[in-house]
């Protein structure tokens, strides 16, 4: 991560400031949202579409980092450290996010968003990985 404040101070606004209007741009250029929405994204509206609890978007897409992270692979834990420094708590079952409906938004995540394909379209979601992550997110988050 670029970016390693740990405290909201006037460089980390300066940061955060900058990636949101360059993001802006970006999505301006593209004539969508499409460059800045990816599986963590997709993910996150199928959570408010599908989940009873409504959480914040951005802490439905922070958790959809965590958890496109570990499918394909990649160690999560710089983003859950840098989280965790702000106190951002992500825990699926703090979140009233049950391993059911956890699994099912992953599983029909890109039926949220027809014209983005993501890497949730070519990974592997089987139940019982999905099932496996949901519970080491219990214990890590």
């Amino acid at each position: 991560m670029k970016t390693q404040f740990d405290h909201i101070c006037p460089d980390f606004l300066d940061v955060l400031a900058n990636s949101l209007v360059l993001s802006g741009i970006a999505m301006d250029y593209a004539g969508s949202s499409r460059p800045v929405s990816g599986s963590e994204h997709l993910f996150s509206h199928a959570l408010d579409y599908f989940c009873e609890k409504q959480n914040l978007h951005g802490f439905n897409v922070a958790l959809g980092t965590v958890v496109v992270l570990k499918i394909i692979g990649d160690d999560p834990s710089p983003v859950i450290n840098y989280l965790k420094k702000f106190d951002v708590d992500i825990n699926p079952e703090h979140m009233e996010i049950s391993e059911k409906t956890f699994v099912y938004c992953l599983q029909h995540a890109t039926e949220m968003r027809n014209n983005r394909y993501t890497y949730l379209h070519e990974a592997d979601l089987n139940e019982g990985k999905l099932r496996k992550i949901y519970n080491e997110l219990k214990e890590e988050l």
